[in-house]
C-alpha cells in the first residue's frame, strides 16, 4: 500500500502554524475556538466579522487526495462565489490581508498547510444521532438547494489554472492504498463498483459539478432556511451521488432496522425530490442510480476510516469495522428499495417524464 501522508502532516501542525494562519486573515489567535473537522477548523473574528478558518494539509505529492492543492482550493472558493452570486445561501470566502483566497504555510520538502477563511453562517446544525428527524420544510429546502446547485453548475468556470477533480480521482476509491491487502473480497467489491460506473451515461442531464458532501453536517438551519457550508469535497460526478450522500448520512441506525430505514428513506426522498424538481427537472437516473451510489458511499465510508483513524482507534473499534466489512463482502444494500419504491420516487422527481413503468406495481394508497 502507498503510505498515506496525511496523518504524518497532521501531527506536524503546531500552535505557531495555527496562529500564523489566523494572523494572515486578520484573526486574533487568542480568540480562536477549535471545531471538529477532518482538517483543522477554528471559529473566531476576522476584524468585526464572525469567521471560520480552515487549515488543511497539502502533501508535496498528493496523489489522489482531493482538495490537497492550492489550485483545488481556489476552484472551491470560485465555485462557492458562483453559487452565492446566483442565489444559493452559501458561506462566502473571505480574502486574507494580502488579498489572497488561499494562504500557504510551507513545511519544507514534505509539503505545506493551506489556509482559507469563510463567513460564519447563521443557524444551527442538526445533531448526528442514530435517528435524526428533520422538518419537512428543511428537507424540501435541502432538495431545492441541491437542484439549484446542480442547475448552476453548468455555468461554472473557475479561474485560470484552478480546477476541481473528477469523482474518479477520490483516493477513497483506491482501496488498495488504504484498506489492508488481505481483505480481498472488499477490494473485489471496489473493483466491481468502479467497473459498473465506467459504462454509465455521463452528460449534462446526469453529470456535473457536485457539492460532494451535502449531508446535514454541512448546512446550518434557521427555521426552514438553510446555509450551505463545507464545499471541500466538491467534484465532478453524477448528480445522483449528491442525493445518495444526503440520504446515506442520516439513515436510522443500527443497520438491523431494515424496515425503519426503508420507510425513513422513502419519506426523506419524496420530500427532498419535491424541492429538487422546483429548481431543476431531473433525469430519471437521479432516482434509478440511488442504490448503486448508496453502496458506493458504504465503500468510501469504510476506506475513510482506514485513511483517518489511527491504528489504536482501528483496534478499539475492531468489532464495528468487522460489521461493515461483512456487509460489504455480502453486498448487503444500504436500503432495501423495491421496484415499486423506485417507480414512486421517479414519478415524484419526474412527473412528466417518468410515469409508473408497466413492470412496476403502483404503491398502495396513502404510501
Amino acid at each position: 500500500m502507498r503510505a498515506n501522508p496525511i496523518p504524518g502532516l497532521m501531527r506536524r501542525f503546531t500552535p505557531g502554524l495555527r496562529d500564523e494562519a489566523a494572523r494572515r486573515f486578520g484573526m486574533d489567535p487568542a480568540r480562536l475556538v477549535e471545531l471538529e473537522g477532518t482538517a483543522f477548523v477554528f471559529e473566531g473574528m476576522a476584524g468585526e466579522r464572525p469567521a471560520i478558518l480552515k487549515v488543511t494539509p497539502a502533501p508535496a505529492d498528493p496523489g489522489r487526495i482531493m482538495g490537497a492543492t492550492k489550485a483545488e482550493l481556489e476552484a472551491e472558493v470560485d465555485y462557492i462565489r458562483h453559487l452565492a452570486d446566483h442565489g444559493v445561501p452559501a458561506a462566502r470566502s473571505l480574502r486574507s490581508l494580502s488579498g489572497l483566497d488561499v494562504e500557504e504555510l510551507p513545511l519544507g520538502a514534505d509539503g505545506s498547510f493551506l489556509a482559507y477563511c469563510f463567513e460564519k453562517a447563521p443557524g444551527t446544525m442538526f445533531p448526528d444521532d442514530d435517528l435524526t428527524v428533520f422538518p419537512d420544510g428543511v428537507i424540501r429546502e435541502w432538495g431545492r438547494l441541491l437542484g439549484l446547485m446542480h442547475r448552476l453548475g453548468a455555468s461554472f468556470i473557475p479561474r485560470p489554472g484552478a480546477f476541481r477533480r473528477d469523482w474518479r480521482d477520490d483516493d477513497l476509491l483506491d482501496s488498495r492504498s488504504l484498506v489492508p491487502e488481505d481483505q480481498t473480497a472488499v477490494h473485489g467489491r471496489f473493483t466491481a463498483a468502479l467497473a459498473a460506473l465506467g459504462s454509465k451515461r455521463a452528460d449534462g442531464d446526469t453529470y456535473g459539478i457536485l457539492h460532494g458532501d451535502f449531508h446535514h453536517g454541512n448546512f446550518l438551519a434557521d427555521g426552514d432556511r438553510i446555509t450551505v457550508i463545507d464545499f471541500d469535497a466538491a467534484r465532478h460526478g453524477w448528480f445522483s451521488m449528491d442525493l445518495a450522500t444526503a440520504l446515506f448520512n442520516c439513515l436510522p441506525m443500527p443497520r438491523s432496522l431494515a424496515a425503519e430505514r426503508g420507510a425513513y428513506a422513502m419519506h426523506f426522498l419524496t420530500v427532498m425530490l419535491e424541492g429538487y424538481r422546483s429548481e431543476r427537472s431531473p433525469d430519471p437516473s437521479l432516482v434509478r442510480d440511488l442504490p448503486e451510489f448508496l453502496f458506493l458511499n458504504e465503500l468510501m465510508a469504510y476506506a475513510y476510516r482506514y485513511k483517518y483513524w489511527e491504528p489504536a482507534e482501528l483496534r478499539r473499534r475492531a468489532g464495528y469495522i468487522a460489521s461493515i466489512r461483512a456487509r460489504i463482502e455480502a453486498g448487503v444494500p444500504v436500503v432495501e428499495f423495491s421496484e415499486a419504491d423506485l417507480a414512486a420516487l421517479e414519478a415524484t422527481a419526474c412527473p412528466r417524464r417518468s410515469p409508473f413503468r408497466a413492470s412496476a406495481s403502483p404503491p398502495p394508497p396513502g404510501s
